[in-house]
């Protein structure tokens, strides 16, 4: 009878280890479908853990699959971004999951969803500055530097740090159009740059925003204005970001202490952030080169 019931619970056992749910994954990259939540990769359960492998840079786990609010209600995210290979709490939550640097990964998830842990050989990349852009519906979220580079922002650090500021004026053909939804972040969401204070905003209001959130901010008229990204604790830190009324002078050189290239063409702009071909008596926003500033014309 003993054997019975030996042989009767190790058959429970494999009928309840070969039930275990499954686990998928989706994200930036062809192995894991390219945010597909209706077709995700599925991790492999062995040993009472998943694991996958692939090269890895921003993706996200969850129980279910289907609609993008199906595959959300069974994500998995991480308590706090991984700066280093190693194992990090998971908890519920629809973050995006981002590895400490893009590269070749294995990421193995405890059976009980509660821990993941990453192991690479890609080596880290040198400390050198993070290039930042306005990310969204205005370039169609797209990863390709082409698409992007007139949404770059203007920062004078030479290493992302902390206390580094990025800056962006939306004028001329960078009007940021009424519905958009957009983010500061960086080309391939590595980094350590990846922000949004919520969707909605106080013009003038230096707003809170906690790395990698899953917020966009929503624009509901067309904006003409700068846009500020302050690095307060550094990158993968909290964060603050500005959407100012109007164009405004960038802290990082004062009215008095701008210089510009000579030989750059000269742009100007009204409040509104329309270009004026012909400006005459009144206050203007003059772009020259890499420099933005206000100019009185008389």
């Amino acid at each position: 009878m003993k054997k019975f019931y030996a042989f009767a619970a190790a058959a429970a056992m494999a009928i309840t280890m070969s039930a275990q749910a499954p686990l998928y994954i989706t994200g930036e990259g062809d192995a894991i479908n390219n945010w597909s939540p209706d077709a995700p990769a599925e991790m492999t359960f062995a040993d009472g853990k998943y694991t996958f492998t692939a090269e890895l840079n921003s993706f996200k786990i969850s129980t279910a699959k289907g609609t993008w609010d199906e595959f959300n209600a069974g994500c998995y995210t991480l308590e706090a971004k991984p700066k280093e290979p190693g194992t990090y709490n998971l908890v519920a939550g629809d973050a995006n999951i981002n590895t400490p640097w893009k590269g070749e990964y294995t990421i193995t998830v405890a059976g009980d969803l509660s821990t993941i842990t990453f192991e690479t050989e890609s080596q880290k990349p040198a400390d050198t500055l993070i290039d930042c852009y306005i990310r969204g519906t205005v370039n169609d979220w797209s990863v390709e530097l082409a698409d992007l580079e007139i949404w770059k922002m203007e920062t004078n650090a030479t290493v992302t740090t902390v206390g580094t500021v990025y800056w962006f004026d939306c004028v001329g053909d960078k009007v940021i159009p009424a519905g958009s939804e957009i983010k500061c972040a960086g080309a391939d969401w590595q980094g350590g740059i990846n922000y949004t204070p919520g969707k909605y905003f106080d013009f003038g209001e230096a707003m809170d925003c906690a790395y990698n959130n899953g917020d966009n901010i929503l624009i509901e008229e067309d904006y003409s204005g700068t846009i500020k990204l302050e690095l307060v604790n550094g990158p993968f830190e909290p964060a603050k970001i500005t959407l100012y009324e109007t164009v405004v002078p960038h802290e990082s050189a004062g009215i008095a202490d701008i210089t510009v290239d000579e030989n750059a063409p000269v742009e100007y702009f009204n409040l509104q952030g329309v270009r004026v071909a012909n400006p005459e008596n009144g206050l203007y926003i003059v772009r020259q080169g890499a420099k933005t500033f206000k100019k009185l014309v008389k």
